[in-house]
């Protein structure tokens, strides 16, 4: 029986669908996997494995990995294809470097620009962010990746949140080397609570209107954030290196 032209349309139309929403499960498997470090640095994405783990077909695959070369997650080599991109000191200094700049200029815009549900959504990422354990890693970076993606939507200049959502990627990557300083739970809670201190400014700021306060808070947060990184590289085999990440 041949198909009338309503029922391949019909048909067709179920076929993008689901195509669309496996490129967009790959995705964001894919992402979740790199930026948790499961896929580290370096490794090779073979496009069959991974057809193979999510159970979807090579177009979804690719999808997935375009678009996170264009993230800079994924590094696409000719002839070579893909791997997850390395993760190297210059880009760390970088990432600082972008970092100093926009959420300063996030926070700014929000405190002048957020409305009540903003407000809403960067409450419920900090009140989160305080109440995570020092062993769930995973779910602070999450929390974390939230609040920057809440502010960030506060600000209401879609450029600016689109360039910091793509930011907050390498961030969430540079997480886990700071996590993996070695400090005594005394140390970790006096990290915590100089960062509750901060969180609670920034948020305060942003709902009194306060811009030039919350740019303050940010610079401070973005300054918590060099130094304890500094020294998490510092405390590194590689420490004799004297690595230095300050402004």
């Amino acid at each position: 029986m041949v198909a009338s032209p309503k029922n391949r349309a019909t048909k067709d139309r179920a076929q993008r669908k689901e195509g669309a929403t496996g490129s967009v499960r790959t995705y964001e498997a894919l992402k979740a996997l790199i930026i948790s470090g499961e896929f580290s640095p370096g490794a090779d994405l073979d496009e069959n494995e991974l057809v193979q783990r999510f159970e979807v077909s090579r177009t979804p695959v690719r999808e997935a990995l375009i678009r996170l070369s264009m993230e800079g997650l994924v590094s696409m080599l000719p002839n070579r294809g893909a791997k997850v991109s390395n993760l190297n000191f210059s880009d760390i200094t970088d990432h600082l470097e972008s970092m100093d700049i926009l959420t300063p200029s996030v926070c700014y815009l929000a405190a002048l620009r957020r409305t009540p549900a903003d407000l809403e959504a960067i409450r419920q990422q900090v009140e989160r962010l305080n109440a995570i354990g020092r062993d769930a890693l995973q779910d602070r970076l999450d929390a974390i990746f939230h609040l920057y993606t809440a502010l960030g939507k506060a600000s209401h200049n879609e450029s600016l949140s689109h360039i910091y959502r793509l930011t907050i990627y390498a961030k969430l990557r540079i997480g886990r080397v700071s996590a993996a300083r070695s400090e005594t739970n005394a140390e970790w809670e006096a990290h915590m609570a100089e960062l509750r201190e901060v969180y609670l400014n920034i948020f305060n700021s942003i709902e009194a209107g306060d811009a030039g306060r919350a740019q303050s808070a940010a610079r401070q947060w973005m300054n918590i954030i060099r130094e304890r990184l500094s020294s998490a590289m510092s405390s590194s085999p590689t420490r004799d290196l004297q690595v230095q990440l300050h402004s």
